[in-house]
């Protein structure tokens, strides 16, 4: 017979949730390829390039792209953030706390209301 097992022990240095209250909104960009990509010789032979944009902003030379929830934006009170979201390294993930570097990922996403996300899914159902 199996015993149940011992409650686990938080971690001495966790430093718990920010926002008493707080607004979620999810991160959609749009990803994209562009095949045979002028990046001079020293890439290799058919080189290409992978890139991120604003939903529907995708260039036109673009060989393939899909749009994608690329993470969540928490915003608290006083204009705190914390931001999770994928890294460009598969299965790793970035999660920023710093104003500048969460502008930065920010800068190729559109930032949707979490009930406007989940609306626009019902719909789509």
């Amino acid at each position: 017979m199996m015993t149940r097992p011992a409650v686990p022990t938080p971690p001495t240095d966790f430093i718990g949730w920010p926002f008493d209250h707080w607004r979620t909104q999810v991160l959609r960009r749009a990803e994209f390829v562009v095949e045979d990509a002028p990046v001079g010789e020293t890439v290799g032979e058919n080189p290409n390039v992978q890139s991120a944009a604003r939903p529907m902003t995708v260039p036109k030379e673009a060989s393939a792209s899909c749009e994608v929830a690329a993470g969540v934006l928490f915003s608290g009170a006083g204009g705190k953030r914390l931001l999770m979201g994928v890294d460009w390294m598969p299965e790793s993930m970035v999660v920023l706390d710093e104003p500048a570097k969460i502008d930065d990922y920010l800068k190729p996403c559109e930032a949707v209301d979490l009930s406007t996300y989940l609306e626009r899914f019902v719909r789509a159902a």
